[in-house]
C-alpha cells in the first residue's frame, strides 16, 4: 500500500486510534499543587491537635521535625511525578506509591515493623 506524497497524507481522513489527547486542563496543577501542600500542612497539625484533647499523644519537636521532613519529601516526590507526566493514571499510580512508601516509613520509624526487635 502506497501512502503517497506528504501532502496527500495530510489530507486523508484519520484512520485507526486517535490521537492522544492531554489528561492535564490549563489551570488545573497549581490547584492540585496548593491542595497537596494544604493536606500536609493539616496532616502535620492532627498531632498538634490531638496533644491538646489528651495525654496518650506525647510528640516532642523531633517527632514533629521528622514528621514534616517525610511530609516535604512525599509533596516533592508527588510534585515531581506530576512533572514528569500528563497522563492521569501515571499521576494516580505516582500518588499511591508515595503515600504507600510514607506509611511503610512511618510505621517503621513508629513500631519498626520489619527491623529485629
Amino acid at each position: 500500500m502506497c501512502l503517497g506524497s506528504p501532502s496527500e497524507r495530510s489530507t486523508r481522513p484519520f484512520r485507526g486510534r486517535p490521537p492522544l489527547r492531554r489528561d492535564r486542563v490549563e489551570g488545573e496543577e497549581p490547584q492540585m499543587r496548593h491542595l497537596v501542600w494544604f493536606i500536609a500542612a493539616v496532616v502535620l497539625l492532627v498531632p498538634v491537635a490531638a496533644m491538646q484533647i489528651t495525654n496518650e499523644v506525647r510528640w516532642d519537636t523531633a517527632d514533629f521535625v521528622i514528621f514534616g521532613g517525610m511530609l516535604i519529601a512525599a509533596c516533592l516526590a508527588f510534585e515531581a511525578t506530576t512533572a514528569l507526566t500528563n497522563r492521569a493514571r501515571y499521576r494516580i499510580a505516582g500518588g499511591l506509591a508515595i503515600v504507600a512508601t510514607f506509611f511503610v516509613v512511618w510505621l517503621e520509624l513508629a513500631v519498626g515493623i520489619m527491623g529485629p526487635g
